[in-house]
């Protein structure tokens, strides 16, 4: 297939949020990463995202009951295709799964959720060493 009438490629960019605006739908077309950033970055500029199966994307795409991006295997490209045309096909329904993924974006991934996490994982770390010693300390002399 030849694509070099349509398809271009940027290269590095430091306008990726004014790119991301201008986009109607994302595409996430990847076999693996460990946790794929840009999908978040995606879903907060508010973008309905498409999206291949993956266990990096689960843990983004999985909120409770809810879904907050369409997802396909990693080779169903018709799928992907099938996907991204019903988006743009419908965009009450592409509008109403980027806010879906907007406020779960917000709600698991900011700054003040980042901190929260942290401070609870070294209450945590902290109160273990603190358990431990006094075990060592009440025990049979070691």
């Amino acid at each position: 297939m030849k694509l070099g009438g349509t398809l271009r490629m940027l290269g590095l960019r430091s306008d990726v949020p004014l790119l991301m605006a201008a986009a109607d739908v994302f595409c996430l077309c990847s076999r693996w990463e460990g946790f794929p950033n840009v999908l978040v970055e995606a879903m907060a500029s508010r973008l309905p995202a498409v999206t291949t199966s993956f266990a990096g994307v689960r843990e983004i795409i999985d909120d409770g009951p809810d879904r907050i991006a369409r997802e396909v295997d990693g080779d169903d490209d018709g799928g992907m295709a099938a996907h991204v045309v019903e988006l743009l096909a419908d965009p009450a329904a592409a509008a109403a799964l980027a806010d879906a993924a907007l406020a779960s974006v917000r709600r698991r991934f900011s700054w003040d959720r980042l901190v929260r996490d942290l401070e609870r994982m070294y209450a945590d770390f902290l109160a273990g060493i603190i358990e431990d010693r006094r075990e060592v300390r009440d025990g049979d002399g070691l």
